[in-house]
Parts: C-alpha cells; structure tokens; sequence
C-alpha cells in the first residue's frame, strides 16, 4: 500500500487502527517539527533565530502598516516597545498595564492605530504618525458609551461652582452606583430653554468700515466688519485675523473672498453663543431688503451654510428657515450676508429695521452634560476662606480684587497665581500647590500684589463726580486734600475730605479736611480716600486729592477663617464636546456614568464591523457589545438613525462573558463560556431598527482569541483542548460549529490546552496555537478541502507567545517569545534560518506513521516487499534514522552514497513482518528534509 499524503495530519493515539477512515490513510501518529503541505508532503522546519532580549512578563503583537511596513510590538510592566522585523527597538515608552492586564491584552489594528484593550485599564491606543513617531495615549471618546440609557430611581443634582460643577446623590450617596473615582465620567441629561438670535441693527454693525477693492495698503483689524459696495446691496464680510495688505495682499485678489484664511462672509446678528439639539427657525416679518443666513458649526469643525433667506429690492420676501439638528449637538448663528444700499456713505440707511424682528429661535432642548471627576490628592488645598475686615474689605468694594502672585502663612511665602472670589465680608482665596501641612484654621495669611506707581489729581465735579478711592500706601507717601463748600438755597454745604486707616488696632477716620492740609502716611497699610462732591451751582471750594501713589508690594491679612481640603472638596469638570448652555443649577432623573470606568471594568474585546468600532465584554456588561456611529470610531451616542451608535446585550440564561469576538462580512461573531452568536442586520446593514443577536450552537470558547483563518472563525472551546471552526454552512443554512481537533483531540489536551495564537498565511495556512506546556501544536489549513492537518513544534526551552508578520512576497515571519537555559528572548522562524535554533541547539525532526494497514488486510502477516520513501529533494545520509515500531531508531547507513536523490528508496529491508505495525523516520542536524510518500 502507499501513503501518498500526510495532509490528515497527527492523529490521535485512540484511532491507531481505523483503517475504515480516511483520515487514517493521510494521517501519522507523530509529526514532530516537521511543516505540513496542503498536498501532504512534509519537509523539516526552518530554525528560530533570535532577534531581541525579551523584556519579563512581556506579550507580543503586531503592527502592520503594510506588508513590507511592519512591526513587533513588545507589551510588558515596565514598558511597551515597538521592534523591527530585525530587532532594533524603534520606539521605548512607558507601560501602563501591570501585569495581570499585560497577560489580558487584546488587540486590534485600524489603519495606523493599534488598540489594546483588558478588562480592568482604559481602552489605549498606540499611533504612529506621518512621520513615524509612535505614541501610547488613552483612546479618546468625542461621545462615550453609558451604563445606563433611561431615567434612574434617584435624582442627581447639579450646582455651578466657579466655573465647575458639584455633584450631589443627596441621600443616596451611598448606593453603588454612586461609588466615584478620580477621573470618572458622568452624563447628566438637562433642559435647555429657548434660544433667540437678535441684537438691533445699531449693535449688529458696530466696528464696520466701507472697504474698497484690496491694495498693498488695506489693513484691517480682528473683528472689523467690511462693507463692500455691490450696486444696490451692501455685502458685509467680518476679519477673523489681523490682514496688513504689506505682507498679505497679493495681486489681483482684491477682495475680501480671495482671503479665506482672514475674512468670512456676513456678520453675526447676535452677541450669544446658540447651542442646538432639535429643531430651530429663521423668524421674519414686514418689510426689509437683503439676505440672510443661518450657518451651523460641529465641535471643532468649520461653519456650515444651512441656508439663505433673501429678500430682493423690489420684491419683498419673508421666507422662513427651519431646520432640524436632532443628530448631533452643535452651534448655530444668524448671519446677515447683504442690506440694501440707499446712500453710499452709511450702511445704516437701508439697512433691516429693528421692528421687522428678524432673529433665529431655537427650541428648548434636551442636553447631555458630560463631566469629569477632577480634584487634588487628599491634603491638597481647594480652598480656603478668610474674613474682610473694614480696610480690606472697603478696598475689594472701591479697588476690585487684588492680582494676587503669593501668599504668605505663618511667615512663609507661597509664590504663584491665587484666584478669588468675595460674598459679602468674606474672601474665598484658591492657592495653587498648598497642602494642609501648610496652613490651616487660624493660620495669619498674607495675600501680596503688585500695585503700579500712579500719579492721582482729581477733584470733585458734581456729585457724580466724588471720590471714593482705596490704595495701599507706603509709610512717608503725602496726601493733599481739600474740602467741598457750596451754597443750595441760601444754605451752606460743607463736605470735608476725609482718610480712612487702620489706628489704635482698629479702622477710622485717621485725617480730615476742609482747606488743602496734607497727611503724612505714618505706617504701611490700605487707606480708603473720600473726597465728596454736590452739585455744581454756586461752588465756593472744590474738593480735591493729590497723591503720588508709590509702586510697591501691596498686601492685607487675615486669619484662616476655614481651610478645605481637596479630599472634602470634588469638582467636575464640563468635558461637554458642546459645554455651553447649561442652567447654573438643576436635578435630572436622566443620569449615568460611562460604561467604562473602574468601578464598571473596561471593554476587554475590540473589533471593527461596517465601519464600526466594536467594543465588548466590561466586568459589569460581560454580554455587552458597543458599536461606534458609522464612519465615525469614536463616537458612541445611541440613537435612532441608520449610523447611530448600538448597545446590545445578548439575551441569555447566564452571565458568562463574551470571550471573543469577529467580524465576517455582513455578520460579528462571538463566542462566550457557553454559546456561539452571531450579530447581524438581518439580510441588510445593521441599524438601531434591525440590529439582532442570534445564537447559532452551544460548545462554549475559553478566554482565548479567536482567529480569522482565511474565509471562517476558529476558536478554542472552553477546556482549553479543542479547536473549532465557525461560519456559514450551506448545507445547514446556519452557521455551525466544526471539531477540528475530532481526530486530534490530543495535539492540545495533552499539553495542558491553549494559551495563545497566531495564523501564517504564507507560504501555506497555517493555524499556530501556544499549548501551556511550552510546545506549539500547528494546523495546516484549507477549509475548502477540508484540510485540518496537525503537527507539533518543540525546542529546549518553552514557547510563552507568537505574533505573524507579512514578509513581502515571501513567507510569513513566524515571531515567538521564548525562555531558555540562558534568558527569555524573542525568536523569528523565517526563509533562510539554518536548520538549527540559537546557539547550534539541535531539533530533532520526526514522522512515525500510524498502522501500515488497509481495511481488508487489517490483523494478517504479509510478505514485504521492503518500505519505500519518496523523497521530494536530495538529501543527506547522515542524520537520518528509521525505526519499525518508533522505539529503536537504527541509524541510515546502506546506501552507496552520502546523498538521498530526489525519488524512491527502500529504507526498511524485506521480510515477513505484521502489517499492523509502523515505520518512522527521524533527521537531526543542519540540514533540510523532505518526504512526500511512503509505500510498503
């Protein structure tokens, strides 16, 4: 008989003699590095070689941005580095993971982005720009995906706290979903009012000039509108940037429109920034002559012409403008783009009147205010509080609040900018970089600014006119002042000028005067200055001050009335992609925090479907599958139109967690713990209307990624010891699960199952899968004709990981982490490698065949004729040996020359011998093998 393929591959020990199937006649009982063919031939394996020193506890991955521009991703504790297909480190940043999320990684490339998702740290990303630099950075959401899409069972309530927000659960501060961390995400859902766009015409054309065609001469101004004469309308532009015609003008572009970069057409008709979500309307009424524009603007986008409303000279037209911008939250704006032209010289004549009441409304809407949890380790100062006595208080009411750049507590001195804030007699001061070791209740705080020189003669005019005037003065500084006298209705007005100070440990009135007298600042502090004033008639002395302020450092002090720490004090910052239009306060039921978070766990799978970005599978959601609005990867806002982003959860009987998940064409499969799914639009694209999750079999996947092997999925089932292969069956008209591992199922189980995998595409297809006790068990892969043939790699050391890199035309570079005797390291199997691993380590290559016998000979003892091999190249005597029951190996030395030649030889002599045996045949050394039958 002859055993002409190889291609059933190493078959179990339990079929040694089923002789009635035909995978026992393509099939051996060991292939032990050796590659198999499609067509069943074997040939010996390539060495591994090494290319880098592995860094401890590390993973790898590829990044391929094409098939020659590729890279090995290195992913440990300590670092993330990126490698050359040769080695050379390319890029080193630092790791986030620690090592229990290293070991969880899963990853998936989209064009130049690497995502690297695990169940307990933030989805990241790894980049590589234009000009090759890579970078690790957390994936930024512009919509986030919720935990929750409808109204809760308690309010969340919302108070605007200078520029930030406090959030309060009130009584329910408690419950688990209340539970914070720093940096946590938060959606609280509240009603915009009504918006309206409408300033008078006066205010509208403020700040224009009437611009004529573009020389080296014209300059304008940021914010200048220009009036261009057109014959009977005035066109209006408005300069965004500073335009000097020395250095911007270029010939022949003599309008405003030839520079885009420095005008844009129109002028807004409003002073307030309109936000929308929902419908809007262009308002006109009675007569007016010009045309009018709304434009629209998304988050970091240009605006956007949504349409035009005009109204011809001669024929008056009001035409209504609506539209609806449920989609996205954006800005709008009313525009004026043209007003007729009456009179040459002023814009104004002609121009819409007030009383035709043209304006944009904006409809009360629904708005998701989107905030960050922000706040300073727990002995960080917030804030503190200190009481304004009388000379520091009346110099917050007359000067304003201090530019303060330090404090000083307790004799020390704390440099850097200190933002206030005043309700009535007390100061709210926010230092920057103070911690409660350094100030506390009751400590004396300075607060210090610079006050400029100033040189102040002023003198009572009316009594609008009078002076109230708070400066800190340096001992020795001279102030003059002089009284008020007037006569009203033949009674005399006296109004003295006074100096308010700090005496005998309390504030009075320090000088006062009625003819000039000067005072004499005896010691540093804060003054307030009175000079008073009544009416202008019949004026006998005018009041006046004469003081040379000095240029100093101003300061005043208090007590620490009350210090809060950050631990006390959460703020949440509005991360909004559209943070105006929020009320200053208010309470929604409509409220949650992002699905990712720590307290929820992070997406552990990631994909791409449709031009979707797939994410799934949080400790809190293990069921869950995310999908990005189409086309657009980073926004995740559920709503109701065909690209909207999805959230489905599988309907199931348990919780077991999505364990993998895999886009083929029309369909995202997935498997978890107990079933197999498959999520579809049906027969169409996938909406929120048809999006549908159906289970197509129960055999169940362990935590191992899946694997897209040409047209189908392969996963591991959940003990780790068998490999099936999911897809669409024609025959079932479902899609169905197949053992591949059925007459194999000891390649994986007896190593302990699967740890890892990786797919070779070139030169044939070629499944590898990491068992646990350190060998690979590889599968040659031809679904269409069904080749499922298994083999084994092992070395003197252990395989901990592998990762694939295309290599142009040629074969697939084959990368493997691996530890040995003298470290870890990180090997390629590549065209070219000698027949040898690192350091001379030698492999022995071996092929044993499973029982010699056919179906009707099967038990009988035959005459041989000898066993003959078929060599598919010439090879070397030396190294070979053959055995007839795979325990004695007898070495090869019958044949007259030193080289095997490509064809037949008879390797085992004749004899009478039990057909039910076997034959093996094992290389050793530097050299190359091939073996494409045996006949006996």
């Amino acid at each position: 008989m002859i055993r002409c393929a190889f291609n059933g591959g190493e078959l179990s020990p339990t079929s040694a003699v089923r002789a009635d199937l035909d995978n026992f006649h393509r099939g051996a009982s060991r292939i032990e590095n050796l590659d198999l063919g499609q067509m069943g031939g074997v040939s010996r394996r390539r060495g591994f070689r090494r290319v880098a020193a592995a860094l401890e506890g590390s993973v790898i991955l590829p990044y391929v941005y094409s098939t020659n521009d590729r890279f090995l991703v290195e992913v440990s504790p300590s670092l993330l580095r990126v490698l050359s297909a040769e080695g050379d480190v390319v890029a080193s940043l630092p790791s986030v993971w620690s090592q229990d999320d290293v070991s969880a990684l899963r990853h998936k490339q989209v064009n130049s982005m690497l995502f690297l998702a695990c169940p307990t740290h933030e989805l990241m990303v790894l980049k590589r720009d234009d000009e090759g630099m890579f970078s690790l950075a957390p994936y930024e959401f512009k919509a986030r995906p919720w935990r929750y899409e409808e109204f809760r069972d308690f309010p969340v309530r919302l108070t605007l706290d200078e520029g930030c927000y406090r959030v309060s659960f009130g009584e329910h501060a408690s419950d688990p979903d209340a539970a914070v961390n720093e940096g946590d995400v938060m959606r609280v859902q509240v009603t915009v009012p009504q918006q309206t766009g409408f300033s008078t015409g006066a205010v509208i054309r403020q700040g224009w000039v009437i611009a004529n065609a573009f020389t080296a001469a014209s300059t304008f101004t940021a914010g200048k509108k220009l009036c261009l004469n057109e014959g009977s309308y005035w066109s209006w532009w408005t300069c965004d940037r500073d335009f000097n015609g020395a250095e911007d003008f270029v010939d022949g572009l003599t309008s405003p429109a030839d520079y885009p970069e420095h005008f844009h057409k129109g002028v807004i008709c409003h002073s307030n920034t309109i936000t929308c979500k929902g419908t809007w309307t262009f308002y006109c009424y009675k007569e007016w002559y010009g045309t009018y524009a709304v434009e629209r603007r998304f988050p970091n986008e240009d605006w956007q012409l949504l349409g035009t409303s005009n109204s011809p000279v001669g024929a008056a037209s009001n035409l209504q403008l609506t539209g609806d911008e449920a989609g996205e939250e954006c800005y709008l704006r009313l525009m004026l783009y043209e007003s007729q032209l009456s009179n040459g010289s002023d814009p104004s004549q002609g121009f819409p009147a007030d009383s035709c009441g043209n304006k944009l409304v904006v409809d009360a809407h629904n708005k998701d205010v989107v905030l960050r949890l922000h706040s300073l380790s727990t002995s960080d100062v917030r804030k503190l509080t200190l009481p304004l006595e009388g000379d520091a208080y009346d110099y917050c009411v007359y000067a304003g609040l201090p530019a303060v750049n330090a404090l000083v507590v307790d004799g020390k001195r704390f440099s850097g900018e200190c933002p206030l804030s005043r309700e009535g007699r007390t100061l709210t001061v926010r230092p920057r970089g103070l911690t409660t070791d350094d100030v506390g209740a009751g400590s004396m705080v300075r607060l210090e600014w610079t006050q400029a020189a100033e040189s102040v003669n002023k003198s009572g005019n009316g009594n609008a006119a009078s002076i109230f005037m708070s400066r800190f003065l340096t001992a020795g500084t001279v102030v003059t002042l002089q009284g008020w006298r007037s006569v009203q209705s033949g009674m005399e007005i006296v109004l003295p000028s006074t100096i308010k100070g700090m005496s005998g440990g309390r504030y009075a009135e320090v000088f006062s005067a009625m003819e000039e007298a000067s005072y004499t600042v005896p010691e540093d502090g804060l003054f307030l200055i009175s000079v008073q004033a009544w009416t202008e008639s019949n004026v006998k002395l005018r009041s006046r001050v004469r003081v040379e302020v000095p240029a100093c450092t101003a300061w005043m002090e208090a007590e620490a009335a009350e210090v809060t720490a950050s631990a006390e004090y959460s703020l949440w910052d509005n991360v909004s992609a559209v943070p105006e239009g929020v009320p200053p306060s208010g309470e929604s039921l409509m409220w949650s925090f992002a699905a990712f978070r720590g307290v929820y766990g992070f997406p552990s799978l990631v994909d791409v479907f449709q031009q979707r970005l797939v994410l799934a599978a949080t400790q809190a959601q293990p069921q869950t599958v995310w999908l990005s609005k189409t086309d657009d990867l980073n926004s995740f806002e559920v709503g109701k139109q065909d690209d909207s982003a999805l959230a489905l959860t599988l309907s199931t009987t348990t919780q077991n967690r999505i364990c993998w998940l895999m886009a083929q064409s029309s369909r995202l499969l997935l498997g978890t713990a107990d079933a197999e799914w498959a999520v579809s639009g049906g027969q169409g694209v996938m909406t929120y209307s048809n999006a549908r999750a159906d289970s197509h079999g129960f055999v169940g996947s362990s935590d191992v990624p899946a694997l897209m092997a040409t047209d189908k999925v392969l996963y591991v089932e959940r003990g780790g010891g068998r490999v099936y292969q999911y897809g669409y069956d024609y025959e079932s008209d479902g899609f169905v699960s197949r053992d591949l591992t059925v007459f194999a199922d000891h390649v994986l189980a007896d190593g302990g199952g699967c740890r890892g995998v990786a797919f070779v595409r070139k030169p044939e297809p070629r499944a590898v899968f990491v068992r646990r006790d350190g060998a690979l068990a590889l599968m040659t892969y031809n679904s269409m004709h069904q080749v499922h043939a298994w083999h084994r790699y092992t070395t003197e050391g252990v395989f901990e990981g592998v990762a694939v890199l295309p290599n142009g035309d040629q074969a697939d570079l084959l990368f493997a982490l691996v530890s040995r005797e003298d470290g870890r390291f990180i090997e390629v199997l590549a065209p070219g490698n000698e027949f040898q691993d690192p350091g001379g380590r030698d492999f022995v290559s071996v092929l044993e065949t499973n029982a010699l016998i056919s179906l009707e000979a099967a038990g009988r003892r035959q005459h041989s004729g000898g066993v003959m091999f078929f060599f598919g190249s010439d090879a070397l005597v030396d190294g070979v040996e053959v055995s007839i029951d795979g325990t004695r190996w007898d070495v090869l030395d019958r044949s007259p020359s030193s080289f095997l030649t490509r064809g037949w030889h008879s390797l085992v002599a004749d004899g009478c011998w039990n057909y039910d045996s076997m034959v093996g045949i094992r290389v050793s050394g530097n050299r190359d093998f091939n073996l494409l039958a045996i006949q006996a």
